[in-house]
């Protein structure tokens, strides 16, 4: 018998309290230097990537170490939204306070690019999606998601069952995204275009001996060209040029931002 520990006369902490000393604002440091690491990769890619191959985007099929950032930032980006949620307990409110000013200062870089490009300052051929617009979407799905139905208590933390605690403490998260999951596939391999196969994935242009020219990007380009209107989506993408495409196709568009929140979602 060792005895009570002693207090020295304090009160014993009750689960309130612990609670509050894990929320104080801290940094994981592996996460900030993870997200350095990509944000320098983008800037890399961005300007030229020293003309290696592997630092440039794939035409349509294959896949670069640039073709991964943007899958590797999904990944931090979903742990900020968990480790946030859990610790300061966001609101809605500010969930819209950080994901609109990602849309508009991603609208802002498409209108300087646009002016460059085009030496044009209207909005009448302004390009509507982007990176920024994307994550920004996405994290607004996710964050909301996670503000809405997090448990601030946690049921399963010994036993059996806490290697299964992300599934069970988080089964409505999970339902939903498995939701955004078929609603996806769905879309991509079962929505009918005119004139394209179902299910297409193809560069249209010249791809396979032409078989589909007018068929760039399939469903996911059907749908931003009904939603976004040709004029407000990228008019010569990475296809352009090999495949000689005509259609304008946006590979940040809107069912893209739905497979970006599941990314978000599973790694949070």
């Amino acid at each position: 018998d060792l005895g009570t520990p002693s207090t020295d006369g304090a009160p014993p902490m009750v689960r309130s309290e612990l609670l509050a000393v894990r929320r104080e604002k801290t940094r994981l440091r592996s996460l900030d230097v993870f997200r350095g690491i990509c944000i320098a990769v983008m800037i890399f890619v961005n300007y030229g990537g020293g003309q290696y191959w592997f630092f440039k985007h794939s035409t349509w099929n294959g896949l670069t170490i640039a073709d991964l950032v943007l899958v590797d930032y999904g990944c931090e980006h979903g742990a900020i939204i968990a480790l946030t949620t859990a610790q300061f307990s966001e609101s809605l409110e500010a969930v819209q306070e950080g994901s609109i000013p990602i849309h508009r200062f991603g609208i802002l870089l498409n209108s300087i690019a646009n002016a460059k490009h085009t030496k044009s300052t209207s909005l009448a051929n302004l390009r509507l999606p982007g990176v920024l617009q994307r994550i920004g979407l996405s994290y607004f799905i996710v964050a909301t998601l996670e503000t809405l139905l997090m448990k601030r208590e946690f049921f399963f933390e010994y036993g059996p069952w806490l290697v299964l605690q992300d599934v069970l403490e988080s089964w409505l998260q999970w339902l939903v995204i498995l939701g955004l999951v078929v609603t996806h596939t769905c879309l991509t391999f079962l929505l009918p275009v005119e004139g394209c196969p179902t299910g297409y994935l193809g560069p249209g242009g010249s791809y396979n001996y032409s078989s589909h020219p007018n068929c760039t990007g399939g469903a996911a380009g059907y749908i931003d060209r009904m939603v976004f209107r040709n004029e407000h989506l990228y008019q010569k993408p990475t296809c352009y040029e090999i495949y000689q495409t005509t259609l304008p196709y946006d590979p940040e568009g809107t069912v893209k931002a739905l497979k970006l929140s599941t990314h978000f979602q599973i790694h949070s």
